[in-house]
């Protein structure tokens, strides 16, 4: 699994719609 900050890093570098679809597999929130 990422880390908080490697996963901070991985939401800024993609598109916003690939965030959202990481986010439903591993969310932060």
């Amino acid at each position: 699994m990422l880390t908080s900050d490697d996963w901070g890093s991985y939401g800024r570098e993609v598109p916003k719609d690939k965030h959202l679809t990481g986010k439903i597999i591993h969310p932060t929130d």
